[in-house]
């Protein structure tokens, strides 16, 4: 879920989240400063709260510290600061205790929030990642196409893969099983291109208009053909990487970017990354 970043509407949507984990927060990670990491610890709420006012990048809380054994679940706060931009990102096999309860209009109908995403994670990798020897273990009867980056290096050719994600601007951009857009997302595109998808509908709230878009349940694998041609009817009905290279341009004009920051920035989250 994406909100434009709001310091006092953030505190709220996240004490309201920890209503509906969908687990017991048993270990936090925190990210904040270079010099203010926490890695795996047992959970304080009182010092998670608190690091809310210390321009945190990243709170992270997990019912136990990951393993390949056993349900592992996962809620995060991500913000990013250079495009104003928070993600509220709840990771479980099964959503129904979130989205399928009437509380959940809480989370769509704040003011400040851009459009949210259910899917599967490792499918969305997948279909994202350009590691040839990676895809080729994973998914060895997977067909691919390659193709050579800037350093003449042959790379997955994900453009035709439907169900990739694409990260612009401090935004997330797929075609998700079932989406939201808010008032901020008809900037990119507009509520009347949205509703005239064939599997767009209206949700009416009391600060907010949103759209809600279902391709296909859930539940349902993405790698099922039919599944697989509604991502590709999402990304053509909206001509969607134009659209996505329009508000990259947009954006980048607005948003001047110190370059000391970003490779700092950039440090952090190579840290994170190891710890994944």
């Amino acid at each position: 879920m994406f909100y434009s970043f709001e310091l006092h509407e953030l505190k709220s949507l996240l004490k309201e989240a920890f209503k509906v984990l969908g687990f017991t927060p048993n270990i936090m990670t925190i990210y904040a400063d270079l010099d203010q990491i926490i890695e795996d610890k047992p959970f304080n709420e009182t010092l998670f709260f608190s690091f809310l006012d210390k321009n945190p990048t990243k709170l992270q809380v997990t019912n136990k510290i990951y393993d390949e054994n056993g349900d592992y679940f996962r809620f995060s706060l991500t913000i990013n600061k250079d495009y104003n931009i928070s993600l509220l990102n709840w990771s479980n096999c099964n959503l129904d205790f979130l989205i399928k309860k009437e509380y959940f209009n809480f989370f769509l109908g704040s003011s400040f929030f851009i459009c949210g995403y259910c899917y599967d994670i490792n499918d969305s990798f997948f279909q994202t990642t350009e590691d040839v020897d990676y895809f080729k273990f994973n998914l060895p009867t997977q067909p691919y196409k390659t193709r050579k980056n800037y350093l003449g290096e042959p790379v997955i050719d994900v453009s035709k893969h439907w169900g990739r994600i694409e990260r612009v601007c401090g935004l997330e951009f797929l075609a998700a099983p079932l989406m939201w857009f808010g008032l901020e997302y008809f900037k990119i595109i507009s509520k009347e291109e949205l509703l005239k998808f064939r599997f767009s509908s209206e949700i009416n709230l009391l600060n907010n208009n949103i759209i809600q878009i279902k391709l296909f349940d859930i539940y349902d694998s993405p790698m099922i053909p039919e599944n697989r041609n509604k991502q590709k009817e999402f990304w053509d009905f909206f001509k969607f990487e134009k659209k996505l290279n329009i508000y990259k341009e947009r954006v980048m004009k607005e948003v001047p970017i110190d370059p000391s920051k970003s490779i700092q920035d950039y440090i952090l989250r190579m840290k994170q990354k190891r710890k994944k």
